[in-house]
């Protein structure tokens, strides 16, 4: 079953940080690269596979534990690609969560610069706009969802509750993947945006309207920022019914009682025979074969 007519999706060891590698007809590419030290995670996987050459690497949005190793994984390998929105620094809300001194942007801003600066030595520079409408990967097409620079739109547009102030986090601007597979399996690859009312409705709900347009069936479901946000509500989990839902955190972040906790329920009972699939210790590759068919192995 392990040859190269087998599309695979690896979600890589990563705890509170998001590594997803593509994999379709000898090729690779990587969605995020985790924090910094992720680097040594991302090599020693591609190294296990003889990979010395990325596709493409893109980044859901520019947050420490989603664009850390890119710089590194660029000094390391050839990269034909790199998809990323332009970082404007109209954010308030760091990646903890919490307002940040001026320094944190400053350093985010020289972060981005270098990793500009070495795609543009070493690769090419694909932004990351409305008009990129999907990417392919050998026998993969991902569509790509939410493209706007949303912490842009709401600083400037005219028409914005919140124009002129710094308020929201990167997380708003995050991306996300559709993967629709040779075999006919769908996976959903969200980033850290999670549903919220801001009051400027260009931005508001975007993962309930992106599984509306997306209409139906994704046998697997990364949920968006770690699990810890909007993601599986009744109507998205209803929409999706996804056999898989895979979280970047251990188990124990969501036991009975969690204030996340409803993404399982909601997804359980859209699907009881859902399996969850925690990133925190251990990784998992998804083999799609067949007509849909799914096999899933644990990455050591």
């Amino acid at each position: 079953m392990d040859d190269i007519n087998i599309d695979k999706i690896h979600f890589l060891k990563a705890n509170w940080c998001d590594i997803t590698v593509l994999e379709s007809e000898g090729k690779y590419a990587l969605i995020d690269t985790g924090f910094k030290g992720s680097f040594y995670t991302i090599d020693s996987f591609l190294k296990s596979q003889g990979v010395n050459k990325l596709e493409f690497i893109f980044l859901s949005h520019f947050h420490c534990d989603h664009y850390g190793g890119a710089l590194r994984v660029l000094e390391n390998y050839e990269v034909d690609k790199l998809y990323t929105k332009e970082y404007k620094g109209l954010e308030k809300l760091g990646s903890s969560g919490n307002a940040e001194a001026e320094e944190y942007y400053i350093g985010e801003r020289e972060n981005y610069n270098a990793i500009i600066a070495k795609a543009t030595e070493k690769s090419s520079i694909h932004y990351i706009t409305p008009a990129l409408q999907s990417i392919t990967l050998g026998k993969i097409k991902l569509t790509v969802f939410i493209k706007d620079n949303n912490i842009e739109r709401l600083y400037k547009d005219e028409e914005s509750p919140f124009k002129g102030i710094k308020k929201f986090s990167e997380n708003t601007n995050s991306t996300l993947l559709y993967a629709e597979f040779a075999s006919g399996a769908a996976a959903v690859i969200a980033g850290d945006y999670v549903d919220v009312i801001t009051g400027y409705e260009p931005v508001d709900m975007l993962n309930l309207k992106t599984a509306e347009e997306i209409g139906h069936k994704a046998d697997i479901y990364k949920l968006p920022h770690h699990a810890c946000g909007v993601g599986a509500t009744e109507k998205i989990a209803g929409i999706y019914r996804p056999d898989h839902v895979v979280m970047t955190i251990g188990e124990e972040f969501m036991q009975n009682g969690h204030q996340y906790s409803d993404n399982l329920h909601n997804a359980l009972a859209a699907n009881p025979d859902v399996k969850f699939y925690y990133t925190a210790k251990q990784g998992y590759s998804f083999y799609m074969y067949g007509k849909g068919n799914i096999s899933v192995r644990t990455i050591i």
